[in-house]
């Protein structure tokens, strides 16, 4: 089993949800974790709360996935410290919700370089350090099940999201022959995240009820126990939903959207 203690992990999205959820899950495991996210304020916070109840050793590095040259910051500051991370995890993430022929270009553009285009610049700037020096190089995608079946008014976030299976099918692909890194896909359902928070009320984006919805901290430790388990399995894709019988499927289409 992988000892976690020995990790170095890059979170993206990190300062809610899933994103911080994942770190408080590797940093109660004695992981050091790099976090970044655009809210500079709210990742100070769990950089603080992480700090101080957990025994992983935290760095934090406040910026705006969307654009290249901090992308590139961020990396040549993580790697100025470490040399390399062990585990990437893309989890970064905005929905526009909106329909299909009444959506903006620069929606797309938006959810596009933060949701997608982002994890492939990151990994173009970390993968050679990692594949030549991480004993267990891993890239962890946070896809989501509307990856898999669609979703009706976010088509530029299904689009991105089915991008990072792609990104991790390459991966795997490319690095079975020429070296060592390996890409895990999460598809997770509904969750209470601040992305299911902005799309609440539009039947067929958030159909389980509030109380019935997925904890960041549960899916968090669904993945890091994967993780722990992937020098011996090798688990390319996972999905994580909701109880079907917990789903509400009624009133699908939205009223706003009708023509």
């Amino acid at each position: 089993m992988l000892d976690c203690s020995k990790l170095r992990v890059l979170i993206t999205g990190a300062a809610s949800g899933l994103g911080a959820a994942l770190a408080r899950a590797f940093a109660s495991r004695g992981a050091k974790v790099w976090l970044t996210d655009i809210r500079e304020e709210r990742l100070r916070e769990v950089h603080t709360s992480l700090t101080s109840e957990t025994s992983g050793d935290i760095r934090s590095v406040p910026g705006d996935l969307a654009q290249a040259v901090f992308i590139k910051e961020l990396a040549k500051k993580v790697q100025a410290e470490d040399g390399w991370v062990d585990i990437l995890i893309n989890n970064a993430a905005l929905i526009r919700p909106g329909r299909i022929g009444h959506t903006e270009a620069a929606a797309w553009e938006e959810v596009l370089k933060v949701n997608l285009l982002a994890p492939c610049l990151l990994l173009n700037e970390l993968a050679a350090a990692m594949n030549e020096h991480s004993q267990a190089p891993l890239v962890i995608n946070i896809s989501s099940v509307a990856a898999l079946q669609g979703a009706p008014y976010e088509a530029s976030y299904v689009v991105s999201k089915a991008g990072l299976q792609g990104l991790s099918a390459a991966v795997n692909e490319e690095y079975s022959m020429f070296g060592r890194i390996r890409a895990m896909t999460v598809c997770p359902g509904n969750m209470e995240t601040e992305i299911w928070r902005h799309t609440e009320g539009w039947p067929g984006i958030s159909r389980t009820p509030r109380d019935r919805l997925m904890k960041p901290a549960t899916v968090a430790e669904a993945i890091v126990r994967w993780v722990e388990l992937s020098d011996e399995l090798d688990l390319s894709q996972c999905v994580l939903t909701p109880r079907k019988d917990l789903q509400d499927t009624d009133n699908l289409v939205n009223p706003k959207f009708k023509e």
